[in-house]
């Protein structure tokens, strides 16, 4: 992958200057309220995206605190404070650029740790450093895991981490703001206003207009006056004048104003004023503009349930989908298919042209998916470049295969990507709800079946899920099983087959071939399980037993020859992409 930073074989001094701003930080961050208040709902709910997004079991963000490093929102976090020397967080901090180790117990600035190997140690490490538009770093957004991560973290987990630190810190800066504004009726604000016993607004502060705000519409007039062409919810309006006539305090009510196709968000606290009779005034009270807040918010959210990248819903909505659809199906009888979509030549893409033509394409193939299907679909990328439709209505008939046919059609059509001409079409497995499976893992592995039906039969295709498949799968993962059984008690055999030259019939050599003794089904022959033999881990190894076993016995045979002796094995593919191979072979031969 890319080097998006220092990574597991890179080397950073321990001490830089960013420490300076980062000590100067230390004592502006008890003004956010994070040093008296750790927790945050909105640093949490960032650490759980982090954790999903990136299938890691660890995230945390941390804030600097003269020597430490401050967890203020953690999964599984093993501390509360990090020291900031001799640690991956501390060497994020003061480089000031992101860290990613593929495996922390090999590398030998971390390796020592308490915290880093063993059983429950962290393996793997991805950080962000947390900088404000100063430059100044003031923590870190950090994701780790048991298991090492060859590779680290491909462009997109790169890119969704680096969102994730920006929104932590715009998040901080929304904390920083509320804590420094609050020195008006104990309220934060940007500016303050004055309302009558009727809820007109009487006064209200310059400042207000620096916010957008129109102050000569709103004296005069009560605040649902004003709004109410905006569309905001009624019923929180009627919730909000309730309060009012009640006369009772309230803090942090949001409304949206939209002004020349500007949408602003405002927070609105006051408290009742009373005369010295007791009698009832108006309101008094304080407004801020949280607008950059609440979008921070959406993005939060957003990323929760989108795709960053082709901003369609991810796998976690698609399940949601599929559970609602059975629920349909339960109240109503209406069915729906289900489209699990891979691309073809995708790899070949990202090797050959980059990262950036393969994210091009994948937001290229994500629109004419939005094009194809229809208004009530509900459609998702899984990951890589695996994409899902569920559309609700279409039954196991003929219309299902023309829409499949469809979206092969228009999904294979060629790209233009920055002026260079690209083809990948795409293979399709499709399942029925309900017929196809009971819940959302059984339908989404039997369309994976039918899926894995269609590539085998070429690009381009599809193939619609039937019951064979699934007992043809069983069949396949019982005789892969089987065959690990077997290497391990030793129930492969070799026998020869002579070699014999035609003009005189003597025997020049001989070739080997593998048998497997199988204790139930007897003597087996290469056609029965080569090729799942293939697919396991176990190829390799068992191949190098063939070659090794055939040449000790093949050694008894050309002593007494004085013309030599051929002896022919056959490799797996899975010996020929093994770059042992060559010393393999030198040591047996030797």
């Amino acid at each position: 992958m890319t080097d998006h930073g220092d990574t597991a074989t890179g080397a950073t001094s321990d001490h830089d200057p960013s420490l300076a701003g980062s000590l100067h930080m230390e004592l502006d961050l008890a003004s956010f309220g994070l040093v008296v208040e750790p927790s945050d709902p909105a640093f949490d709910e960032l650490v759980r995206i982090a954790v999903r997004l990136l299938e890691c079991e660890h995230a945390f963000i941390n804030f600097a605190q003269k020597d430490k490093l401050s967890v203020v929102a953690a999964i599984d976090s093993i501390a509360q404070d990090f020291e900031i020397d001799g640690t991956m967080c501390g060497r994020t901090f003061r480089q000031g650029a992101p860290l990613i180790v593929e495996d922390l117990s090999e590398d030998s600035r971390f390796k020592g740790l308490p915290f880093v190997g063993g059983r429950d140690g962290f393996r793997f490490y991805a950080g962000f450093p947390l900088q404000l538009e100063t430059g100044a770093t003031i923590g870190t957004f950090c994701v780790a895991d048991k298991t090492a991560r060859p590779g680290g973290l491909s462009e997109n987990e790169f890119a969704t981490l680096s969102n994730l630190s920006r929104l932590a810190v715009r998040t901080l800066d929304g904390r920083r703001r509320d804590a420094r504004l609050n020195d008006y009726l104990e309220v934060v604000s940007d500016w303050t206003w004055e309302q009558d016993a009727a809820f007109r607004f009487t006064y209200i502060s310059e400042a207000a207009r620096d916010n957008g705000v129109d102050i000569e519409a709103l004296l005069g007039r009560t605040r649902w006056e004003v709004h109410s062409a905006n569309g905001e919810d009624t019923d929180a309006w009627a919730a909000h004048r309730a309060t009012l006539e009640r006369h009772e305090a309230f803090r942090d009510f949001r409304f949206h104003f939209n002004k020349g196709g500007v949408e602003r968000v405002y927070s609105i606290s006051g408290r009742p004023v009373f005369s010295q009779t007791g009698g009832f005034m108006g309101y008094r009270g304080a407004a801020r503009d949280v607008s950059e807040q609440e979008r921070a918010r959406r993005d939060v959210e957003f990323l929760a349930h989108h795709d960053s990248l082709t901003k369609l819903p991810n796998r976690t909505t698609f399940e949601r989908k599929v559970a609602d659809a059975f629920r349909e199906w339960q109240e109503t009888g209406s069915g729906a298919s289900l489209f699990l979509i891979d691309l073809d030549q995708f790899k070949q893409v990202n090797d050959t042209l980059g990262h950036s033509y393969g994210d091009a394409l994948l937001v290229e193939v994500a629109n004419r998916i939005r094009d194809c299907v229809s208004p009530q679909a509900s459609l998702a990328r899984l990951g890589g470049d695996e994409f899902a439709i569920l559309e609700p209505g279409l039954t196991p008939d003929g219309a299902v295969c023309e829409y499949a046919a469809m979206l092969c059609q228009a999904i294979g059509r060629p790209y233009e990507i920055d002026h260079d001409a690209i083809e990948s079409g795409c293979s399709i497995g499709v399942a029925a709800l309900p017929d196809d499976g009971g819940g959302f893992s059984q339908i989404m592995g039997n369309a994976d079946l039918a899926l894995y039906e269609a590539k085998a039969g070429g690009r381009g295709r599809f193939a619609l899920f039937d019951i064979e498949m699934r007992r043809a799968a069983d069949r396949r993962n019982t005789l892969s099983r089987e065959l690990c059984e077997a290497f391990d008690a030793g129930q492969f055999d070799l026998v020869f087959q002579p070699i014999v030259r035609m003009r005189d019939e003597c025997i020049i050599g001989a070739e080997a071939l593998l048998r497997w003794d199988h204790p139930d089904r007897g003597r087996l022959l290469p056609g029965t399980f080569i090729a799942a033999l293939d697919s396991t881990r176990h190829a390799a190894d068992v191949g190098y037993w063939v070659l090794e076993r055939a040449c000790r016995t093949a050694v008894t045979w050309s002593q007494h020859r004085t013309d030599g002796f051929r002896l022919s094995v056959n490799l797996f593919a899975g010996q020929l992409r093994d770059p042992r191979l060559v010393n393999r072979l030198r040591m047996i031969l030797e």
